[in-house]
């Protein structure tokens, strides 16, 4: 039977400093991002029938957005729906975090030169690695009829993409991607878009997109 896996990135953030939030605490959704997600909600309620495992990221952002699809599948099918945390869906970890997105040079180079920040680097790899794990043990988790709901993050998304996609982090990976798996992977993944993974088992059939407004593209 074919698994249908929706990896939903999370809805715009209340960002007032404008800085790189990466895995920072706090930075929950805007008003715009918790509008976007309940439009994103609708959608996906209509799309599984009502009937999902729901999973997120810990950020704040992810979990805001998470908690809004989970009322609006309650509200559909009056049943209960436990939202499960997964680390493994988290945002890359980068030595970027908490610097300004506007480039400020100094202070850049600063952090760009300091051996701790840069350990703290994760390889886009290893995120491949990891969210494929993620996602085929939410899978494993969701009964075969469901969908499995899963709120991440843009590059996160990209490197589902890649493991599933290009056998990144799988027993047929090609040395190509695993030396530069983001050329893979570049696509669209909006505010609160819906990226969809049909898996045969662990391997992908196809893939389909859709914005909030519910425009879809198939890939």
């Amino acid at each position: 039977m074919l698994q249908h896996v929706h990896l939903v990135r999370h809805g715009h953030v209340e960002n007032p400093q404008d800085v790189i939030y990466g895995n920072l605490p706090g930075f929950p959704l805007s008003e715009k991002g918790r509008a976007q997600a309940t439009r994103m909600a609708a959608f996906l309620v209509k799309k599984t029938g009502g009937r999902a495992g729901l999973f997120s990221s810990p950020l704040l952002r992810a979990r805001n957005t998470a908690e809004i699809a989970r009322d609006a599948f309650k509200t559909s099918s009056e049943q209960s729906y436990e939202l499960v945390i997964d680390e493994r869906f988290t945002e890359g970890r980068t030595w970027r975090e908490g610097l300004p997105r506007s480039f400020a040079p100094l202070r850049y180079a600063r952090r760009a030169l300091d051996a701790d920040a840069r350990k703290a680097n994760e390889k886009a790899r290893d995120i491949a690695v990891r969210m494929r794990a993620g996602v085929l043990h939410a899978v494993h988790s969701t009964p075969p009829e469901v969908h499995t709901v899963i709120m991440s993050h843009r590059f996160s998304i990209w490197m589902a993409r890649a493991a599933f996609e290009h056998g990144l982090g799988g027993p047929a990976e090609r040395i190509a991607v695993r030396a530069f798996p983001w050329l893979h992977a570049r696509s669209d993944v909006e505010l609160a878009s819906v990226t969809t993974l049909i898996l045969d088992g662990d391997r992908m059939r196809r893939i389909e997109y859709a914005e909030p407004a519910g425009d879809e593209r198939l890939f």
